[in-house]
């Protein structure tokens, strides 16, 4: 009748197929590849520490669950709600990802939010575009820049525009362009301060016919070290 302890670990990598980093191979004392440590290598750890206690107890003395999500990496999408779910019925949980270089047990989190910018320009002949033509690419340029100013290292706050895309040709003016923007914080304020001043880049216009739109994909709180 007791509250299960919580154990989750993800399967899923950041590593497309088509990478050159998508082999695995064994030594004597590691495993070489792909999710290893992120994070194959903390299930490996969990399900041991599971089986440990089986062979030790017979039985373990609480309720376990274990949960392998699939989704992590693209924000846990479908396991999100399952996840939580099981959450509120436990007493405690282990999160099973790699902590610091040294074993350290990782008890302290930065906040994640991933969005996706969309600009809309004019299309037309690159023979025939003035200096004031309406290039997606061009304003996606300008608040690249922006964006890349938020990055705060004396307050933990990154910020990264990891992918960019736009156009369909060197000698035509994009009409579509799109980046992949990516930020991490350390506290509540600072959440709150990164989705106003993404919020406020998209609204500015710096290339007159263009216009913005963001959507926030992926959000994640921060889990500040506490006593």
């Amino acid at each position: 009748d007791q509250k299960p302890l919580l154990m989750i670990g993800h399967m899923d990598t950041v590593f497309p197929e088509d990478t050159a980093f998508n082999f695995f191979k064994q030594d004597a004392e590691h495993s070489y590849g792909p999710g290893t440590a992120d994070m194959k290598g903390g299930l490996v750890v969990g399900i041991f520490a599971v089986r440990a206690l089986l062979e030790a107890c017979g039985k373990p003395p609480f309720p376990i669950t274990f949960i392998f999500n699939s989704d992590e990496e693209t924000g846990s999408p479908t396991s999100r709600d399952l996840i939580r779910a099981e959450a509120k019925k436990s007493q405690a949980a282990f999160i099973f990802e790699a902590g610091g270089l040294n074993n350290e047990v990782v008890t302290g989190r930065k906040g994640n939010v991933g969005c996706r910018l969309e600009i809309e320009g004019q299309a037309g002949h690159a023979a025939f575009a003035g200096k004031d033509k309406a290039s997606a690419i061009l304003e996606l340029a300008r608040k690249t820049i922006e964006v890349e100013a938020l990055n705060n290292p004396d307050k933990g706050i990154s910020a990264n525009v990891g992918l960019i895309s736009g156009g369909i040709g060197r000698n035509t003016v994009a009409q579509h362009a799109r980046a992949m923007i990516d930020f991490r914080f350390l506290t509540a304020r600072d959440y709150t301060d990164i989705k106003e001043a993404v919020t406020a880049i998209t609204e500015t216009v710096h290339t007159p016919g263009t216009r913005s739109a963001l959507e926030f994909l992926s959000e994640r709180p921060p889990m500040s070290q506490t006593e």
